[in-house]
């Protein structure tokens, strides 16, 4: 299990790369957010990343890049952090949902083709936990109607489908470095990833409000969404062992699989036999008295989620789209009966079956 002399060793270099910045006193963009810009690129298999301020930032630039807006429809899933939808009314298009698939909770590939018309031009498909979506039937059915894909992977980074890289499928992939995620900064950071060389462009000038390298030369009319010099440093640092972070959390996975198999009221994640879960969160669902185990296990000190108790067209601020409660029964049902246990790298075996242990415990009551 977690090997402290690892920790101690990216804490000193972290430590390291932050002295490193203060001492260039390149604040703004620079050295190290471009040798990180790189090094994301090259682990993913993508021609280019552009590091932006946060996850949603990354989201609303991409649609932007795409020229999507008013009158535009963006199909997503309602079963997300709502930035997956925040983005899309954002830049004046309309979200469109569509339910998920009970057992991975990512967007459910079969229902999608009957909410396309001639207004949808986009599919924002969140790979949620670190599960792949269901690739196969959905690239087939963009092909069709000429769609562009923007995957969300906040919470999926490292993550595969058929040992290619989350992120690379579509036209570009929204990473967010959220202190959470599996490659966590100290704050707020995210990064776009494309292969197109004239949206690589049209970002670059985007986050820095439109301008070319010489300043007042407004090429276009842009916003202000840079990736921070030292959360790059850090960033840099914690590529480094990512593949370790991982390999972690999904060691944590197999104790809370060992450990929890054949609870008949909890269902243990699933993992697409031709996928690479990373386990950004283990979430079960537990078929009663979930809220009742959550509370539990906080008054035992376990740093337990809820991730996500509610669906986004519940959420006041979208009753403008006109949903209604039953609209979207899966998402609906996943948001009562989710849970996510924790995944901390630094968790232990002990940790982990103690945790095991609680549930059991308080099911059999």
């Amino acid at each position: 299990m977690p090997n402290n002399q690892n920790f101690k060793r990216i804490k000193k270099e972290i430590y390291f790369s932050i002295d490193r910045v203060i001492k260039i006193r390149q604040f703004i963009l620079g050295r190290e957010v471009e040798r990180f810009e790189k090094e994301i690129a090259s682990y993913i298999g993508s021609k280019y990343a552009i590091g932006v301020n946060t996850g949603t930032d990354a989201l609303f630039y991409s649609l932007k890049s795409l020229n999507i807006g008013p009158g535009d429809e963006v199909i997503t899933s309602p079963f997300s952090f709502s930035s997956s939808a925040d983005a899309i009314v954002m830049v004046g298009a309309k979200p469109i949902f569509v339910d998920i698939e009970p057992r991975t909770f990512n967007i459910d590939p079969f229902k999608i083709e009957q909410a396309i018309n001639k207004r949808t031009k986009a599919i924002i498909l969140v790979h949620l936990y670190g599960q792949s979506v269901n690739f196969n039937p959905i690239l087939k059915i963009i092909r069709k109607y000429r769609l562009r894909i923007i995957e969300d992977v906040a919470q999926s980074l490292g993550s595969r489908y058929k040992n290619r890289f989350l992120g690379t499928f579509g036209d570009l992939g929204c990473l967010s470095f959220y202190p959470t995620k599996n490659l966590a900064a100290f704050g707020d950071g995210g990064a776009i990833l494309t292969n197109s060389p004239k949206i690589d462009k049209y970002l670059r000038l985007m986050r820095i409000h439109g301008a070319q390298k010489i300043y007042y030369n407004y090429p276009l009319i842009g916003g202000s969404s840079r990736l921070h010099v030292l959360q790059a440093a850090i960033l840099r640092v914690k590529l480094k062992y990512l593949d370790w972070f991982i390999g972690q959390r999904r060691k944590i996975a197999d104790i809370y699989y060992k450990y929890l198999q054949g609870i008949s009221l909890i269902k243990l994640p699933y993992q697409d036999p031709v996928s690479f879960h990373s386990f950004n969160h283990f979430t079960i669902r537990i078929k009663r008295k979930r809220n009742e185990l959550y509370k539990f296990l906080e008054r035992n000190n376990i740093p337990v989620a809820i991730i996500y108790p509610k669906p986004i067209h519940f959420f006041k601020s979208y009753n403008f789209l006109g949903y209604h409660r039953g609209d979207f029964p899966e998402a609906e049902k996943a948001a009562k009966e989710v849970l996510s246990l924790p995944t901390d790298p630094k968790i232990t075996e002990k940790e982990g079956k103690k945790i095991a242990i609680l549930i059991k415990t308080f099911l059999k009551e």
